[in-house]
C-alpha cells in the first residue's frame, strides 16, 4: 500500500475527522475575530464622526455669541460709532480665539426715501467715494456700513447691498420675520477678490429698534434697524476648527440636503479634485447640521490611516496558524495510526526487555546485600523521620538486636545515648546551626553536605554495654534529587580510642620523666658553664661543654617529637600578643651563636627595622627562629656566613635567612615541608636532626597568620623566608583634663545601666575622667570626639556585639591604636572567638569585676604602675629546677622556695609576693588549685607558670606568663621574670 492509499484508507479516518473539526473550528475562530473587529472599528468611527460634527456646531454657537454681543451693544447704545465698534471687535481677538471667521459687521437697512441723504452722511465721515452698490432701484437697500478688521478682502463688502443677492437677501428674511440667528447658503463673498476662491457662507442676528416682543413678521420688519453678521470662508473656517489634530477620516459638506457637485461646500484635504475617495474606504457615513434655520449634509469616510489600525494580524495569522495546525495533527494523527502496529511490537519486545532488566536489577540487588551484609562496619538505613529501614549484619553483630527487631522503629530510641544526642545540638547551636535534640542532628548537616556529617557518637548495646563508633551519615536521594532516606555507616573506634589514650599518656610521662631532669641538667650546667662554681679545670671544662652540648641536643630532639605530636593532635596552644621582632631575632641569634661557632660560621643582620612589631606567641616564634638559624649554621660551609635581614614588604614583615651553602636538589624540594624529610640520609649522620623542624615550623608559622618559602640555588645558596602582618604600636593620645583632679579620661561601654555606674565609681575614685556609652552607636559617636586613655568593653551589647566593634574600631585610623579592657561575662568566648587575633585588647576580665585588678589593668595602660626589689615565691617540687631558678632570679629578686601546696598556701598567709612561679604538677595536686587565691588577693598577685606542660587558651587567660621547661633558657627565664615584676 503506497502513500496515498494509506491516507485515503479508511483505518486512517480518525486522522480526516480531526482535520474537519480543527479546521472548523480555525473558520469559526476568523470569523468571531472579523466580526469583533468590525464592530470595534464602527464604535471608533462613530466617536470620530461625533467629534467632528461637534466641533462644527460648537464653533458655530461660539460665533453666535459674538454676534449677540455686537447685537447688545447696539441696542444699550443710542448711537455706535465706528471707532466704537472698532474697539469692541478688535477685543474680540478674532484671529486668536475664533479662528476662521473673516470678520464682525453691521449691515444697515435703508429705505428708497432714505438713501441720497444715507450716501451724503457716509461720505460726510471721511469715505467721500462710499455709495451702495450695486446700483438700481430696489424696494428696500441694506448697506455693510461697520465690518471689522476693515482692511484686506472686508474692504470688498464696504457698501455692498446684501439684499441684491438672493441667497443672502432670503437669509436676512428670514432672521428679520423670526427674529433669530440664520445662516445664508453657499455664497461667493464679496471678499474674494484674489487668491484661491472659496465657498463662503454669512451668519446673520437682526438688530430691533424696540425691545418688545415681535408677533408678526411684519412687526419685524417695521421694527428691525439692521444685521450685525459674520462672513465665512468655509476652508478657513474647517481649518480653524479642526486646527492641527490628525484627523483619522475625510468629509465632504454640502449645501442643503443631499449631494451635488453645485452644493459642495468644503471637501477634506485627501479628497480627489473630483470629490471621490483616494481609496476606497471600509467606514462611511451621511450626517446633517441643522445650522440656524439652514441644513448642511455632510459626509464622512474612514482614512486608510483608520482602516489599517483595526487590520488585526489575526486576520491572516488565524487561517494560517489554524490550517497549519490541522494539517500537522492530520499528519500526526495519520503516523500514529500508521505506527501503531509498530508501537505495539515494541511494546512487546520493551517488556521482555523490562523482564530482564528487572532479573538483572533483583541480582545486583542480591551482590548488593551480600556486600552489605559482608561488611564489618554498621550499615543503617533510615528514611527521613529516623525510622530503620536497612539493618546489617554487622549491625546485628554488634548491636545484639536482630534486623526485624529493629526495622520499622526509631533508632534513637534504641541504640542512641538521648543525653550525647542533646550535648551535640548544643554543641551545633554554639557553630550556628539550631536544631533540636532528635534526628535533625545526625542529618542536617548530611542534608547540606553531599560527603554527609562525620562525628564520633556512642552506641548502646541490646545489654546496655556501651562502646564508641565514628558514625558518617548520608542523604540518600531520588531521581527529582529529594532525599529520600539517610545511609549510617558506622566504625567501632574502640581500639583506636585505647591508642589514642596510650599516647596521651605516653606524651604525658614523656613530658614530666624526660622534661623535668633534662631542664635540671641544662639550667645547671649552663650555670657551671657559665663560672657559677669559679673556674672550671682544664680537663673538666670540654667535658662539661659536652654534656651540655648534647643535653641541647636531646632536650631539642624530645621538644621536636612532642610538638609534632601535638600538631596532629591539634592540640598545640598559641598566646599572640605585640611584640617587637628585633629583640626576639637578637635573643635567637644570640641562643644559637654557640651552635652555629660548632660548625664556623657567623651570623650576620645585613637589615633591621628595630621599631618593627608582630603580633606572635613569643615562644613559637623563638622556635622557628632558631629552626630557621640552625640549619642554615648547619648546611654552611665551614668559614661562611648566614645573613639575616628584616624588611618591611607593605603591611608585612619579612625575615629572610641566607646560607651559602650547598643548597636544596630539586627533586627533595617538594619534600622540604614534609615530616622526617631529608635530602640525604647521610644528613642525619653527618649533620644531626629528626627532619621534623621545618614541618614544625611551617604548621606553627601558618598558625600565628603567617606564610613560610624558601628560594634555593643548586650548589649556591638557599634563603628560607618568613612573613607576618605588621601590627603598628599603639601610642597612647594627648589626654585632656576630665573631672577635676583627673588626668586621664576612660569610656564605659556597658549596656546594663546597674554595672556601667559601679564601674564609673570604681575608675572616679581612682581619679579617673569616665564617660558611659551603652550601645555601640553611642560608643562610635564619643569615640568620635577624641581623648580616650583606654575603654572597658562589654561583649553583649544590643544592636551590634562587642567583638564586631573592636573589629570594626580597629579598621579605623582614629581609633585603631586605641587599648580596649574586655570586662564581660562572655570574656573566655570572646577571646576564642578572636582566635588569638591582635585587636589592642589589653585584657580579659570577667565578671564580676574585681576593682584591684580592673586598676592594676589600667594604671599599666596610663603609665602609673611602679617598682621595687621583688619578693618570688616559686612553687616547685624538683629541688634541683629550684636551685637553678634561684640563681637565675637571683639576679632581681629574692626566691624562696614551696615544694608543695600546703607550703605554699602558708607562705602566701604569712607574706605578700611580687611573683608567683607555678609548677602544675605538684604532688599534692595541680598548681592550678592555687590561682583562686592569688587572683584574689588585693591587688592580684602576678603568676607564671613553669612547668613541662603547655598550658591551654582558657587557663592561659588565668596567669600572667606561661613557660614551658625544656623550652626555655636561663636568659628568657630572667627576661620573663624582670617583665613581671617591673624591672628594666
Amino acid at each position: 500500500m503506497n502513500n496515498w492509499q494509506r491516507l485515503i484508507d479508511r483505518r486512517n479516518r480518525p486522522a480526516w475527522v480531526v482535520f474537519l473539526i480543527f479546521l472548523s473550528l480555525t473558520l469559526i475562530a476568523w470569523d468571531g475575530q472579523h466580526r469583533l473587529a468590525v464592530r470595534s472599528a464602527a464604535q471608533e468611527f462613530e466617536l470620530h464622526v461625533r467629534d467632528v460634527i461637534g466641533s462644527i456646531e460648537e464653533r458655530l454657537r461660539q460665533h453666535e455669541q459674538i454676534l449677540l454681543g455686537a447685537e447688545g451693544l447696539l441696542v444699550a447704545s443710542e448711537s455706535v460709532t465706528r471707532a466704537e465698534w472698532r474697539t469692541y471687535v478688535e477685543r474680540l481677538h478674532l484671529k486668536e480665539n475664533y479662528s476662521g471667521i473673516q470678520g464682525v459687521g453691521f449691515v444697515q437697512i435703508i429705505r428708497p426715501a432714505d438713501l441720497q441723504a444715507h450716501i451724503a452722511a457716509l461720505r460726510a465721515e471721511g469715505f467721500p467715494d462710499y455709495t451702495v452698490h450695486p446700483p438700481g432701484d430696489r424696494s428696500l437697500y441694506t448697506s455693510t456700513i461697520y465690518l471689522e478688521p476693515f482692511s484686506g478682502r472686508n474692504l470688498a463688502a464696504f457698501g455692498y447691498d446684501m439684499m441684491s443677492e438672493a441667497t443672502r437677501a432670503k437669509a436676512m428674511r428670514m432672521a428679520a420675520e423670526s427674529g433669530k440667528t440664520t445662516i445664508s447658503g453657499k455664497v461667493k463673498l464679496v471678499q474674494e477678490t484674489h487668491g484661491k476662491e472659496q465657498a463662503g457662507f454669512l451668519m446673520y442676528l437682526p438688530v430691533y429698534r424696540e425691545h418688545r416682543a415681535l408677533t408678526t413678521p411684519e412687526e419685524g420688519w417695521q421694527a428691525l434697524q439692521g444685521f450685525v453678521y459674520s462672513p465665512y470662508r468655509v476652508d478657513d473656517l474647517m481649518a480653524g476648527i479642526l486646527g492641527k489634530r490628525i484627523l483619522m477620516l475625510d468629509f465632504v459638506i454640502f449645501d442643503g440636503e443631499g449631494e451635488t457637485d453645485g452644493a459642495r461646500m468644503f471637501v477634506s484635504a485627501d479628497e480627489r479634485a473630483d470629490g471621490t475617495h483616494a481609496a476606497t474606504p471600509k467606514m462611511s457615513t451621511m450626517r446633517s447640521i441643522q445650522a440656524y434655520g439652514h441644513t448642511w449634509t455632510v459626509r464622512l469616510q474612514s482614512r486608510p490611516e483608520f482602516d489599517a489600525s483595526f487590520q488585526s494580524p489575526l486576520d491572516a495569522v488565524i487561517p494560517a496558524l489554524g490550517g497549519g495546525i490541522s494539517v500537522l495533527l492530520f499528519v500526526l494523527v495519520s503516523f500514529l495510526i500508521s505506527r501503531r502496529e509498530r508501537a505495539e511490537e515494541m511494546a512487546a519486545q520493551m517488556t521482555m526487555d523490562i523482564r530482564a532488566n528487572e532479573e538483572k536489577l533483583r541480582q545486583s540487588e542480591m551482590r548488593i546485600h551480600a556486600i552489605v551484609d559482608g561488611a564489618d562496619h554498621l550499615i543503617i538505613s533510615t528514611n527521613t523521620e529516623g525510622v530503620i529501614e536497612l539493618f546489617n549484619r554487622a549491625a546485628e553483630r554488634y548491636l545484639g538486636y536482630r534486623a526485624e527487631e529493629v526495622i520499622g522503629k526509631s533508632a534513637l530510641s534504641l541504640f542512641l545515648d538521648p543525653d550525647e544526642v542533646f550535648r551535640r545540638s548544643q554543641e551545633m547551636a554554639t557553630e550556628g546551626m539550631s536544631v533540636e535534640p532528635g534526628i535533625e542532628v545526625f542529618t542536617a548537616r548530611a542534608r547540606k553536605d553531599a560527603a554527609g556529617d562525620t562525628h564520633e557518637w556512642t552506641y548502646i548495646r541490646k545489654d546496655g554495654s556501651r562502646f564508641p563508633v565514628s558514625l558518617t551519615v548520608t542523604a540518600l536521594r531520588d531521581g527529582n534529587g529529594e532525599i529520600s532516606a539517610f545511609l549510617g555507616i558506622a566504625t567501632d573506634i574502640t581500639e583506636r580510642k585505647k591508642i589514642e589514650r596510650m599516647k596521651t599518656e605516653f606524651i604525658s610521662t614523656v613530658s614530666h620523666e624526660l622534661r623535668t631532669p633534662l631542664t635540671s641538667i641544662r639550667g645547671a650546667l649552663a650555670l657551671v658553664a657559665g663560672g657559677v662554681v669559679g673556674e672550671l679545670p682544664a680537663a673538666v671544662k670540654p667535658l662539661v661543654e659536652i654534656a651540655h652540648k648534647n643535653s641541647e641536643r636531646l632536650i631539642l630532639l624530645v621538644n621536636d617529637l612532642l610538638d609534632m605530636e601535638k600538631i596532629e593532635a591539634g592540640k598545640m596552644e598559641f598566646n599572640a600578643s605585640p611584640l617587637k621582632l628585633m629583640p626576639l631575632l637578637n635573643q635567637a641569634l644570640d641562643g644559637n651563636r654557640a651552635y652555629a661557632e660548632q660548625y664556623q660560621v657567623n651570623y650576620a643582620v645585613e637589615s633591621d627595622l628595630p621599631e618593627a612589631m608582630v603580633s606572635v606567641d613569643a615562644n613559637r616564634m623563638m622556635q622557628v627562629l632558631a629552626n630557621l638559624l640552625s640549619n642554615a649554621a648547619k648546611y654552611s660551609p665551614a668559614g661562611g656566613k648566614v645573613l639575616v635581614a628584616v624588611e618591611r614588604m607593605g603591611k608585612r614583615i619579612r625575615v629572610a635567612v641566607k646560607d651559602n651553602g650547598p643548597g636544596i636538589p630539586d627533586e627533595f624540594k617538594a619534600r622540604v615541608f614534609q615530616k622526617f624529610a631529608q635530602a640525604d640520609s647521610s644528613d642525619t649522620r653527618n649533620k644531626g636532626g629528626t627532619g621534623l623542624g621545618l614541618s614544625i615550623t611551617k604548621a606553627i608559622v601558618e598558625h600565628m597568620g603567617g606564610r613560610i618559602w624558601f628560594d634555593s640555588q643548586p650548589n649556591l645558596q638557599t634563603t628560607f623566608y618568613v612573613e607576618f602582618p605588621e601590627w603598628v604600636e599603639r601610642k597612647l593620645p594627648e589626654i585632656g583634663h576630665g573631672i577635676e583632679g583627673a588626668t586621664h579620661r576612660v569610656l564605659v561601654c556597658e549596656d546594663n545601666r546597674d554595672t556601667a555606674t559601679v564601674l564609673r565609681m570604681m575608675l572616679e575614685q581612682a581619679g579617673y575622667a569616665v564617660d558611659i556609652a551603652y550601645d555601640a552607636n553611642q560608643a562610635k559617636q564619643l569615640l568620635a570626639q577624641g581623648g580616650y586613655a583606654t575603654m572597658t568593653l562589654d561583649l553583649a551589647l544590643p544592636g551590634q556585639s562587642g567583638i564586631s566593634l573592636i573589629r570594626e574600631l580597629h579598621g579605623h585610623e582614629a581609633t585603631a591604636m586605641l587599648p580596649i579592657l574586655v570586662v564581660s561575662a562572655r570574656a573566655a568566648e570572646g577571646k576564642q572567638e578572636l582566635n588569638g587575633e591582635e585587636f589592642g585588647i589589653i585584657e580579659w576580665i570577667d565578671k564580676p569585676v574585681n576593682q584591684d585588678r580592673l586598676l592594676a589593668v589600667i594604671n599599666g595602660v596610663v603609665g602609673r604602675s611602679g617598682q621595687a626589689r621583688a619578693k618570688v615565691l616559686h612553687v616547685e617540687d624538683d629541688a634541683d629546677i629550684f636551685h637553678v631558678m634561684h640563681e637565675v632570679a637571683g639576679e632581681v629578686a629574692d626566691t624562696v622556695h614551696a615544694a608543695n601546696l600546703a607550703e605554699a598556701r602558708q607562705m602566701l598567709a604569712q607574706c605578700r609576693y611580687d611573683l608567683v612561679i607555678l609548677d602544675l604538677d605538684l604532688p599534692d595536686g595541680s598548681g592550678k588549685e592555687l590561682l583562686p587565691l592569688l587572683k584574689g588577693a588585693s591587688p592580684p598577685i602576678p603568676v607564671m607558670v613553669f612547668s613541662v606542660y603547655e598550658i591551654g587558651l582558657e587557663d592561659a587567660k588565668e596567669v600572667d606568663a606561661a613557660l614551658v621547661k625544656s623550652r626555655t633558657d636561663n636568659a628568657e627565664l630572667l627576661a620573663t621574670i624582670k617583665r613581671l615584676i617591673g624591672v628594666e
